[in-house]
């Protein structure tokens, strides 16, 4: 694969505007869990502005990781503009809600979730989840207002050393207050995640309710099909059911339509 991606930077601009219909299939074609070729393919194929165009129509692609995989490669020096732009404050919208609920479910887990295999599994994919939305939080912030203004900030955030009380102020100053409100829950790790939650209650208001899910597991099983949960948080709290013997006494037929191996086999086991 890496001498394949190194050919596909070596072609310059020209070859990327031919591979631009295949880049578009294999985003197309790609489900909420993406092969990895098409991850390295996203990284490989070369700026021009066929292949811009390309990965303007796939920042929310149905697998997370894929659509922060887009909005890294469309992070340049410079801020976007028209449509890129416009899809990136979008997307930054949705990702505070989806960390905020995810938050929210975190938040009711902790009394739930004991040292069994599959809780300690289930917890881990909580935090790896809301570990992405960061990602997604921070590569579309750089596209939307580019590496120039914003990239030293977004490494010190990410880092959580350095003069991160500095590199908070300069996201509030080049993103805008509304913005920031939106990002810095997730991209400042200083506060607990509670605080975070409520920090997005506040900037988000109606998008999560105040009183946590009674039963947050079974909140990630039957959870409509959407950028959260992923298949492999689906399929974690299912295993965390199973293992209670909770799993048949919930409502799969959401996580059926979902197209995924893991969760498939999971499944399988319930019967």
């Amino acid at each position: 694969a890496a001498p394949a991606a190194g050919a596909l930077r070596r072609l310059g601009a020209g070859g990327a505007a031919a591979l631009s219909a295949a880049l578009d299939a294999a985003l197309t074609a790609s489900g909420p869990t993406a092969d990895p070729w098409v991850h390295r393919l996203v990284a490989a194929v070369p700026r021009s502005p066929e292949r811009d165009d390309v990965l303007a129509r796939h920042i929310r692609h149905r697998d997370l990781a894929l659509g922060a995989a887009v909005l890294e490669a469309l992070a340049g020096s410079e801020a976007a503009q028209g449509a890129v732009a416009a899809d990136a404050e979008a997307a930054l919208v949705a990702d505070a809600r989806c960390a905020a609920w995810l938050l929210a479910v975190q938040e009711a887990l902790v009394p739930v979730l004991g040292g069994e295999p599959a809780d300690r599994a289930l917890r881990r994919a909580v935090a790896d989840e809301l570990d992405l939305l960061r990602r997604r939080v921070g590569a579309g912030l750089a596209v939307r207002h580019g590496r120039r203004d914003l990239g030293d900030a977004l490494r010190v955030l990410e880092d959580g050393t350095g003069e991160v009380g500095v590199a908070v102020e300069t996201v509030e100053v080049v993103a805008g207050s509304a913005a920031a409100a939106l990002a810095l829950p997730l991209l400042d790790r200083r506060p607990d995640p509670h605080e975070r939650l409520d920090r997005l209650r506040d900037a988000l208001p109606g998008a999560v309710g105040a009183s946590p899910p009674e039963d947050p597991v079974r909140v990630l099983v039957e959870a409509a099909r959407g950028s959260t949960p992923s298949p492999w948080l689906r399929a974690c709290a299912l295993a965390a059911a199973s293992s209670r013997g909770a799993a048949r006494r919930y409502d799969l037929a959401e996580p059926r339509r979902v197209e995924d191996p893991v969760l498939a086999e999971q499944l399988a086991a319930v019967g």
